[in-house]
């Protein structure tokens, strides 16, 4: 009985039908759960919908703005939601399985595992549950890195006019979404030189029409980037080098130390389920002919020059640290396991156990959605994703707040977010991107709301209100009284959620 489980299992998911079925599945189940049960966005869902309010050349320095590009446009049309924003983040997460798989079965002889390796990322708890709870730019670069794998693959089976064009404008678009794509495409480049059919191919003016169509849709950006260097550098600085007074020395081995656990941090579990299950992966490979290995060996020089070029970013660029999302640009690893794996000899139970797993892992991720809404609220921290925001919007609305500008403290971008949800008529204003982000006055009628949290000091507040008066020209009466908005959180009754705000009805400066 339990072989036959195991046969039906790898049958139905490793089956072209049956590989998206399985997929779409797993990613609209966890999706819709996630809508059903929490009314908060995630910090990062909830900065993306701030920076959504309009069309901008850039939003924040030191990141690309397509996929706020995307999210614009999508509210501009139906209004900012929260089940909107999980729907486009949802087909996002689907086409880079779907690239993956398409990546496989040019590079794998055998279909049946090409939908193994593409469905691997199941089992990286960054990829399969960060991805879908919190990252937003990270997951749309991988996105588009998965469809450049594609692309240039394509290229390399066929060559065609199209082929160039696509490959070209998915590298446009790739910079466009997170800076480390760069790194991504280098690495792909770098391999796609050293296979001999690729060479050629990238040798032929074709490869013109490529560097045309990204370079017209690269040009704007850079060309953004270039005239806002300084902000740019800062936001470097900020995000990658150590500020203190280390030696050369010492910032180099903290950030090869940060480099390697995060690394090793992005792919796990993965590589220690995949080694467990086939370990004669580990066997030195011996007699088999070039031709066999070109999908090993391509994708071995992609990964490596990646990680060449970023040993040689805190080598000669005094990079000290690393955040485990900047990793996603190897995604491609388990892809290059499983075409080493095609070069030994390996038992189809092996595969079907593999199978189970990837199964298995789907829908643990579907019951750990469950569990997280039954069981953080008792001892989350910040529990974005459960504060009752409906119904402390609910209160705001009953005191007379419809519409206007919310202006609120930096830190709490993800309230400004939610409450966008609430009030689509208001604009949202932020600290946080004073300088780089503030959304244009809808219209000239409206009103003005201050709000914050319990946790923001008397000081901050007064600070809050200064901010208004010199960006703003808002002046807030000294009797304009403080008022709360309160509620239960759904699953954690003894805790409460508060905000507070003062209202300003008739709006004051540029604040309604």
């Amino acid at each position: 009985m339990f072989a036959t489980a195991l046969d039906r299992n790898w049958r139905a998911i490793s089956s072209p039908r049956g590989f998206v079925l399985f997929i779409a599945g797993f990613i609209t189940l966890v999706l819709v759960l996630r809508y059903a049960l929490f009314p908060g966005a995630s910090s990062d869902d909830a900065e993306m919908l701030v920076l959504a309010q309009s069309f901008e050349g850039l939003y924040k320095p030191g990141q690309p703005p397509l996929l706020n590009w995307i999210l614009a446009t999508v509210f501009a049309a139906v209004g900012p939601s929260l089940g909107v924003l999980v729907l486009v983040k949802a087909l996002i997460v689907l086409a880079t399985y779907l690239f993956l798989y398409g990546s496989a079965r040019i590079l794998l002889a055998d279909p049946r595992r090409a939908a193994l390796a593409a469905a691997s990322p199941l089992l990286i708890y960054l990829v399969a549950w960060d991805g879908l709870f919190n990252y937003s730019h990270t997951v749309s670069m991988t996105a588009v890195a998965s469809a450049t794998l594609w692309a240039m693959l394509r290229l390399r089976r066929r060559g065609g006019l199209a082929e160039y064009l696509l490959l070209g404008l998915l590298l446009g678009l790739g910079v466009q979404t997170k800076y480390n794509f760069a790194i991504f495409a280098a690495g792909l480049l770098a391999a796609g030189f050293a296979d001999g059919v690729l060479r050629q191919r990238l040798a032929k003016p074709g490869s013109l029409l490529s560097v045309l169509a990204a370079s017209l849709l690269a040009a704007p950006h850079f060309l953004w980037l270039f005239v806002n260097r300084e902000a740019v550098t800062q936001a470097f600085d900020a995000a990658f080098r150590d500020t203190g007074d280390s030696s050369w020395l010492g910032g180099v081995l903290s950030g090869l130390g940060a480099l390697g656990d995060g690394v090793i941090g992005f792919l796990l579990p993965l590589p220690i389920i995949l080694i467990a299950l086939f370990p004669q992966v580990l066997r030195p490979v011996r007699g088999v002919e070039s031709e066999r290995r070109w999908a090993d060996r391509f994708l071995l020089i992609h990964m490596a020059v990646m990680l060449a070029m970023l040993i040689g970013s805190v080598l000669f660029g005094g990079v000290s640290h690393f955040r485990n999302h900047y990793f996603f640009v190897f995604i491609v690893f388990p892809l290059w396991f499983f075409a080493r794996l095609e070069l030994v000899a390996v038992k189809e139970i092996a595969c079907k156990r593999y199978a189970a797993v990837l199964s298995i892992c789907a829908l643990g991720i579907a019951l750990g959605v469950v569990g997280k809404f039954f069981a953080e609220p008792h001892g989350c921290k910040r529990c974005y994703l459960h504060i009752p925001y409906p119904e402390v919007a609910a209160q705001i609305r009953e005191a007379g707040f419809s519409h206007g500008t919310v202006i609120m403290r930096g830190q709490f971008v993800q309230i400004g977010g939610n409450l966008w949800i609430e009030f689509p008529e208001a604009r949202i204003i932020t600290q946080k991107f004073r300088y780089s982000y503030v959304p244009p006055l809808r219209r000239g009628d409206g009103q003005c709301l201050f709000v914050w949290t319990e946790k923001v000091p008397p000081d901050d507040v007064q600070n809050l209100k200064t901010y208004a008066r010199v960006e703003h020209g808002v002046v807030v009466p000294a009797d304009a009284p403080v008022r709360e908005a309160s509620a239960p959180f759904r699953m954690a009754p003894d805790r409460i959620y508060r905000l507070f705000y003062i209202l300003l009805p008739e709006g004051s400066g540029t604040c309604r």
